[in-house]
């Protein structure tokens, strides 16, 4: 009996070992927040790529260097869209200035759906600030339409910010930031709740809880389990 109760803590240390990570808060990947309490629309996103991926099918003048960004960022860059972006649909509407984005938050039968088309890291090569004071970054990136709402998120050492395009021309979009470092492109689509895509990756606002659910299952089950066992061995012990 000792050693089946051995062999299942063993088995346990090794359950917990593999799951408490994900328990653990990341350094650098915040979890992300709740909608405002007055916004009704419904938002997801969609499958977010590695950075290689979306190096392939973004290009930039040549006084600026392209690079893939790292896989930590580009998951920090998800929670920064559901944050920054969807969670207060009013005010990114706002600061990209788009009243329709505005006006469907607080309507219900509304959905907004983030897609990120371009994740990157940009420095300059030989570009220079303008007299603004800021590059002006025109980035050609596969899927842009001059029809559609587009949103810029910028990393660098203070955190994320979002910037409204310049300009948006099919396959091409221009912007200012102040420095350079990470910049995703957003599109925001908004439909009907019927007409919402069923295929998109998660939706608000649980956004940002673990998605390991049935590894934590596992692990207070095996945890129960040893208890149980134990318990049941030390009355036999105890008789």
């Amino acid at each position: 009996m000792k050693k089946k109760i051995f062999a299942l803590l063993t088995v346990l240390v090794f359950v917990m070992a593999e799951f408490l990570p994900v328990l653990a808060a990341s350094p650098t990947v915040q979890n992300t927040d709740n909608p405002v309490k007055s916004q009704k629309a419904t938002t997801y996103i969609n499958d977010i790529l590695t950075g290689k991926d979306y190096l392939k099918t973004t290009t930039v003048l040549s006084q600026y260097k392209l690079s893939a960004t790292s896989d930590t960022r580009i998951e920090a860059c998800k929670v920064a869209i559901q944050n920054l972006l969807l969670n207060d649909l009013t005010n990114t509407g706002l600061t990209i200035n788009n009243n329709e984005l505005v006006n469907s938050a607080t309507d219900g039968r509304k959905v907004v759906t983030a897609t990120a088309l371009s994740i990157v890291d940009i420095e300059p090569t030989t570009a220079t600030k303008q007299s603004d004071d800021k590059y002006h970054i025109a980035l050609n990136v596969a899927g842009i339409s001059a029809s559609e709402i587009y949103a810029i998120l910028h990393y660098n050492d203070s955190g994320w910010e979002v910037i409204s395009p310049l300009t948006v021309t099919k396959g091409s979009i221009t912007f200012a930031a102040s420095d350079c470092g990470t910049f995703a492109v957003v599109k925001l689509l908004i439909s009907n709740r019927s007409s919402a895509s069923p295929s998109v990756s998660y939706k608000s606002p649980k956004t940002g809880e673990s998605r390991n659910d049935s590894g934590i299952i596992l692990m207070f089950f095996a945890v129960g389990a040893a208890a149980f066992c134990a318990k049941k061995y030390f009355e036999k012990e105890s008789c």
